[in-house]
């Protein structure tokens, strides 16, 4: 009896421990996803109110940057919430939220986006910690294909078979040659979100053209939901 209270307590604790780890990583990506783009905002605005008078176009210019951030923000907060948000943690929903993701950022282009999943199982739940790194990696990758690759086309394949998942995110643009690859700073915090995870994150390119990113993790699926 007194062993079942102690382990029932200390699940709890750690219950309670995994509640405050969300809380306070929700509370950083707010502060850094939305924080700072307010902060820019404030400034435009008060930058657009000194040239509304004589300087239209490029108020306008302004105005154009202010509509953005406010997207980012819109975006930012729909991702926080949908990351932490448990009835839409299976893999259905997840999907729908790759390609919603994707299309939202290339809205405004004239690039391609083709999504191709292969699922073994009909619904497949997603921890909390692997939805919101692998959506973060997801928008950066897409969102430096279409400011930096030139492309035309970005092709998404998602693939899940028993406990490994695969998502591959490739492009047709200039590429880069793979022996002078410079782990920057986004590169590196990319793999430090999958790594977070229990994942990796692979990237090639070519002279001939075209990117290929591969974010790969296993054992981090719950399994089937329970019907």
């Amino acid at each position: 009896m007194q062993d079942e209270l102690i382990l029932q307590l200390e699940e709890k604790r750690k219950s309670q421990e995994q509640f405050l780890n969300i809380r306070n990583r929700l509370a950083a990506d707010l502060h850094d996803e939305v924080g700072s783009t307010l902060s820019s905002i404030i400034i435009y605005s008060e930058v657009a109110d000194n040239y509304v008078d004589t300087e239209p176009e490029k108020t306008h210019s302004i105005l154009m940057r202010i509509r953005n951030s406010s997207k980012r923000v819109i975006d930012a907060m729909r991702d926080i919430v949908w990351a932490t948000h448990t009835s839409d943690n299976n893999q259905l929903n997840w999907s729908l939220k790759l390609r919603e993701t994707a299309h939202s950022l290339l809205q405004e282009s004239s690039i391609e986006f083709y999504f191709e999943e292969e699922v073994t199982h009909e619904l497949l739940e997603f921890l909390p910690e692997v939805k919101r790194n692998l959506l973060l990696v997801f928008r950066e990758a897409i969102s430096n294909a279409m400011k930096h690759s030139k492309c035309t086309r970005i092709d998404c394949r998602m693939s899940i078979e028993k406990n490994r998942f695969q998502l591959s995110i490739s492009d047709n643009g200039m590429g880069f040659d793979n022996s002078k690859i410079s782990a920057g700073i986004g590169l590196k915090n990319r793999r430090n979100r999958m790594y977070a995870i229990g994942g990796t994150l692979d990237i090639s390119g070519s002279h001939s053209g075209g990117v290929s990113i591969q974010l790969n993790w296993e054992d981090q699926i719950l399994g089937p939901i329970a019907r």
